[in-house]
């Protein structure tokens, strides 16, 4: 008999998706993806950011400064002695208030800094000047690293001739500005500015510095720096002061509503306000807002507007406030 091979029946074939089917499959894959992606993905707790690893002082940070010492033109004699400056002396500066960022004391109060001397000449009788240009180098930041300055909020920095006014019961250093003095010039303020400048830099003139690029602090030293700063205040100091003029007019203060008292001319009145926004008036027309730090210290000088017989609050520096009420005394309550 003749054997017959037997064909095996072919198998049918699957049919993956269909069009109706399509949907359901490509949502099955996601999920299988999403499943495979949680099987090797290494699962850790939730942890908190670690700290950065240093704090910057941003470029254009204010330091205001003082002169530890006097810096004389070619005019200077004590006695038989020249003290005239000499191209590249070292003039000591000091800090005059904290500088913070994110809540850190990065440079203290009492910081040193230096300014080099970079020209001396003989000042003008006609136009006087300070006749010396000066270069601002450095102050130390509370880790004891140099941070670097310069004269102007804005720029590469460098040497530039400064001028010394007198203002608030004080000296105030700043850089020559040829457009400013050009506009003053055709005007009448050149003449009282004739009389308000000074042809020396006397010590314990004030001088604003600004952080010459950002500049990275060390965090852990940082920190530890902050330990070793004397404790501040939980309160913020405040005082209102004025200088001269209107003698007669006795001004009344208020913070918050509370009053502070009369102040007059060459007075003073201080307040301790807890940490945060207060508003602060010279009845019955000037007011200002302040928003104060723990163990800060906040000046507001009462000024007149001249003619108009307004009154207006301003804040000013650290050391304006401390220039403008050097002379005057404590107004009684």
């Amino acid at each position: 008999m003749e054997s017959r091979r037997l064909k095996s029946s072919p198998r049918p074939r699957r049919r993956i998706c269909s069009r109706q089917a399509a949907p359901h499959v490509f949502a099955c894959l996601c999920l299988a993806s999403a499943l495979f992606a949680q099987q090797i993905e290494t699962r850790t707790p939730d942890q908190p950011t670690p700290p950065a690893a240093t704090v910057t002082i941003p470029d254009g940070t204010k330091v205001e400064l003082r002169f530890a010492q006097p810096v004389w033109g070619k005019t200077a004699k004590l006695g038989d002695a020249q003290i005239e400056a000499k191209p590249g002396d070292k003039i000591r500066l000091v800090v005059v208030s904290p500088v913070r960022v994110s809540n850190l004391v990065v440079i203290a109060k009492g910081a040193v800094g230096e300014v080099t001397v970079a020209g001396v000449w003989r000042p003008s009788q006609k136009y006087p000047d300070s006749g010396v240009s000066l270069k601002l180098d450095w102050v130390l930041d509370v880790t004891g690293e140099q941070v670097p300055l310069r004269l102007s909020p804005a720029g590469r920095g460098g040497a530039s001739s400064v001028d010394v006014m007198a203002e608030k019961g004080g000296f105030v250093v700043r850089p020559d500005e040829l457009r400013h003095d050009l506009i003053q010039a055709m005007t009448m303020t050149y003449l009282i500015t004739m009389l308000r400048q000074k042809s020396w830099i006397p010590a314990g003139a004030r001088m604003m510095g600004y952080v010459h690029g950002a500049v990275a602090v060390d965090a852990a030293e940082l920190q530890k720096a902050q330990t070793e700063l004397p404790v501040a205040n939980p309160t913020a100091t405040v005082t209102i002061f004025r200088t001269k003029g209107h003698r007669e007019t006795p001004i009344r203060i208020q913070c918050d509503g509370n009053d502070l008292g009369q102040i007059g001319a060459r007075q003073y009145v201080t307040t301790e306000l807890a940490p945060g926004k207060h508003s602060c008036q010279a009845q019955p027309d000037a007011r200002v807002q302040l928003e104060t730090e723990a163990g800060g210290e906040y000046f507001v000088y009462l000024h007149s507007r001249g003619w108009s017989g307004s009154w207006e609050l301003k804040p000013v520096s650290t050391a304006e406030g401390e220039d403008g009420t050097a002379g005057s005394e404590l107004a009684a309550k």
